[in-house]
């Protein structure tokens, strides 16, 4: 393969990666601008301070005394959230990587993202933007628990635009 083929995909490489990191900062504004608005208790010093993980558990914990479908929806999507944040940071601290080894397969020959803690873990070009998908749906799906969870109309949820 040549290297102008390698490195063509440049480009969507750079919006799969914009994608995702947009889609994971809706998601923590969202979660963080919830909490702020409705649950003040907490206040803003300490919210700030708190771990995205910190303030999901909080957003769990809002749903503890709803109904028990409630309950399991905010649990469900809480560990999607969590898991998605696990994905995102592979994504955003390790390199875009041209490496040929014996890990790289047909879905790493435009480059992977090769953890450095583990480079059997990699993620090509399609396997990233489906991950930016799944964390521009997470944002809608977290919305709509938003509107169960505080009574909120359609317009107090800021989704945004696919």
């Amino acid at each position: 393969m040549s290297l102008h083929k390698l490195f063509s995909k440049r480009r969507e490489w750079e919006s799969a990666i914009g994608r995702l990191v947009l889609a994971s900062a809706f998601i923590e504004r969202t979660v963080y601008s919830s909490l702020m608005n409705y649950r003040p208790d907490l206040g803003e010093a300490a919210l700030i301070r708190m771990t995205h993980g910190r303030r999901l558990k909080l957003l769990e914990g809002v749903a503890a005394g709803r109904d028990d479908e409630t309950k399991d929806a905010a649990k469900a999507l809480v560990a999607r959230l969590r898991s998605f944040s696990i994905q995102r940071n592979r994504v955003v601290h390790n390199p875009l990587s041209y490496a040929f080894d014996r890990n790289s397969t047909d879905l790493h020959k435009f480059g992977a993202i090769i953890d450095r803690a583990n480079p059997t873990l990699r993620l090509g070009l399609a396997e990233l933007e489906e991950m930016a998908a799944h964390g521009e749906a997470l944002n809608r799906r977290l919305s709509a628990l938003l509107i169960v969870l505080f009574e909120l109309s359609d317009e107090d949820c800021e989704v945004p635009p696919t």
